[in-house]
């Protein structure tokens, strides 16, 4: 299994969903609590992107 490349499609996915956020919300919410839930929303889409690229890795491996 490719760890190296799930990693960091995961981060990438991070970096996109925070940017794509913080470009919806303006940065002049940064500055409060509530910039905390974007952050949240692109740690689960990295986390998404994890879990789905860790599953097809191993459906590929096994020729399913």
């Amino acid at each position: 299994m490719d760890w190296k490349n799930i990693f960091i499609r995961a981060v990438l996915t991070f970096l996109q969903a925070g940017l794509a956020v913080l470009v919806v919300t303006g940065v002049e919410n940064l500055d409060s609590w509530g910039a905390l839930k974007p952050a949240g929303v692109a740690g689960v889409a990295a986390l998404l992107s994890f879990v789905y690229n860790v599953v097809n890795q191993m459906v590929k491996k096994e020729g399913v």
